[in-house]
C-alpha cells in the first residue's frame, strides 16, 4: 500500500499519458452504458499507473478499481484501500476539475461496505458543488441523484429529502442530463407517497417506450422495479411486491446503499410474508440466500446492515420460535436508533406491533405500533402513520 502511494508521477506529453486520458473516459462510458466492459479500462489504468507513474487521471481509474473488488469480488477491505488510494492520488494532484469522478466510485459505492452511509453525504454534497463550478455538469448531476438516494437510505427527514430532489431534478433538466433525471423519479415518487401525497401509497410511475432513447441500459426499469416492490412490501401488500421483486432478487446493482440493500431486505421479509401464507415451498429459496448475503455485508458494515436483525426476527416468527422472534425485534429496534436509522427502527417497531398482534397480545401491539406512528412521523412519512391507523388502531 505504501509502495502505491509512492508512485512516481507520469511526467511529460508522452504515449502513456494519452492512453490514460482515453481510458479514463472509456472507464466511465462503460459504466454508464455496457458495465460488463466496466473492469477494463479500470484496470488498464491501474496497470499503467504501476508500470509508468500516475497522473491526474489515475485517481479515478483506482476508484473505478475499488468499486469493482466490492461489487464483482467482495473485497470490501481491498476496495476500501483503493478507495482511499484514489482520493490521495486526487489530493496530491489538487485536481478539482476530476474530483466528482474520483468521488463517485469512492463515496457512492465504495464506503458504504465500510463506513456508515452517513458520512457519505457531506463530501457528497461538497462533490456536487465543486463538480458545477469547474463545469462537469455530468457528475455533478449524478452525484447529485447518489446524494439523494442515500438520504433517503439513512433515514434523512423526507420533507428535506423532497427539497433537494426538486432543486437538483431542475438543475438536471437545465444541464441536459436527462438519463439522471430519469433514474431519480422513481426514487423522487416514492418519496412523494410516503409524505402521503398520494392517495396510493404504492403508486410507481409507469415505464415509457420512450425511456430507452434515453437510457439504453434499462437502468430506469430496474429502478422503477425495486422501488415498487420496496413500498409495496412497506404497505403491506405482499403479493404484489413478490411479483415486483423475485426477478430482482438477484440483479447486482451498481450501489449498496440503498438499492442493492433494499432488493435483498424487502425481498426478504416479502418471502417470509408469503410463506406465512403459502407455506414456505418457493419462497425457502430466496429467504435462506438473502439472510445469507445480508449477513455477509453485515460481517462487512455491520452499521449500514443491522436490518439484518429484523431479517432475523420475521424468521424466527415464521418458524413459531416467538422468544428469539422477540429477541431479534428488540435488538432491531435498539440498533436502528443507536445507528440513527429512524425509518427503520419505526418499521422493526411496526413489525414488532405486528408479531403481538399475530400472538394475542392486543396491548403491547398498540403501545408499538404508536410508537412506530412517533418514528414514521419523525421521518415525515405520513402515509406510513395514516396506513397504521387505517390497517392496525
Amino acid at each position: 500500500e505504501d509502495s502505491l502511494l509512492n508512485l512516481k508521477t507520469l511526467e511529460g506529453d508522452c504515449a502513456e499519458k494519452h492512453t490514460m486520458r482515453f481510458l479514463h473516459e472509456l472507464v466511465f462510458l462503460a459504466y454508464f452504458e455496457k458495465r460488463s466492459y466496466f473492469p477494463i479500462p479500470a484496470c488498464r489504468i491501474v496497470r499503467l499507473s504501476v508500470s509508468h507513474g500516475v497522473c491526474r487521471e489515475s485517481a479515478a481509474g483506482f476508484g473505478a478499481f475499488g468499486a469493482i473488488h466490492c461489487l464483482a469480488l467482495g473485497n470490501f477491505a481491498q476496495g476500501y484501500r483503493f478507495g482511499k488510494l484514489a482520493l490521495s492520488i486526487n489530493e496530491r494532484f489538487q485536481d478539482n476539475e476530476f474530483l466528482a469522478k474520483v468521488y463517485t466510485p469512492v463515496y457512492g459505492v465504495i464506503n458504504n461496505w465500510t463506513e456508515p452511509a452517513h458520512a457519505c453525504l457531506p463530501p457528497l454534497k461538497c462533490a456536487v458543488e465543486i463538480g458545477l463550478a469547474t463545469g462537469d455538469t455530468e457528475y455533478a448531476m449524478f452525484i447529485a441523484h447518489t446524494h439523494c438516494v442515500i438520504s433517503f437510505a439513512v433515514g434523512k427527514e423526507l420533507g428535506e429529502v423532497l427539497k433537494d430532489m426538486r432543486m437538483y431534478s431542475q438543475h438536471m433538466l437545465t444541464y441536459n442530463q436527462h438519463r439522471t433525471h430519469l433514474h431519480s423519479r422513481p426514487f423522487h415518487q416514492a418519496v412523494l407517497n410516503l409524505l402521503g401525497y398520494s392517495t396510493n401509497p404504492i403508486l410507481m410511475i409507469e415505464i415509457s417506450p420512450s425511456a430507452s432513447d434515453v437510457d439504453s441500459s434499462n437502468q430506469f426499469a430496474s429502478y422503477v422495479h425495486s422501488v415498487r416492490m420496496w413500498l409495496e412490501c412497506m404497505f403491506g401488500e405482499y403479493q404484489l411486491a413478490w411479483g415486483s421483486g423475485k426477478d430482482r432478487i438477484w440483479e447486482k446493482p451498481a450501489a449498496l446503499i440503498p438499492t442493492w440493500c433494499y432488493n435483498t431486505f424487502y425481498s426478504c421479509l416479502t418471502a417470509i410474508a408469503m410463506a406465512r401464507l403459502d407455506g414456505e415451498g418457493e419462497y425457502l429459496e430466496t429467504i435462506d440466500k438473502t439472510m445469507a448475503q445480508m449477513t455477509a455485508w453485515a460481517r462487512a458494515t455491520p452499521w449500514n446492515c443491522q436490518n439484518l436483525e429484523l431479517m432475523k426476527a420475521e424468521f424466527a416468527h415464521l418458524k413459531g420460535d416467538h422468544n428469539l422472534a422477540a429477541e431479534f425485534f428488540e435488538l432491531s429496534i435498539k440498533l436502528s436508533a443507536k445507528h440513527r436509522f429512524i425509518h427503520e427502527e419505526a418499521l422493526a417497531l411496526e413489525r414488532y406491533g405486528l408479531f403481538h398482534l399475530e400472538t394475542g397480545d392486543h396491548s403491547t401491539a398498540y403501545v408499538l405500533l404508536k410508537r412506530a406512528q412517533v418514528c414514521y412521523s419523525q421521518w415525515g412519512a405520513l402515509g406510513k402513520v395514516a396506513h397504521i391507523n387505517e390497517q392496525y388502531l
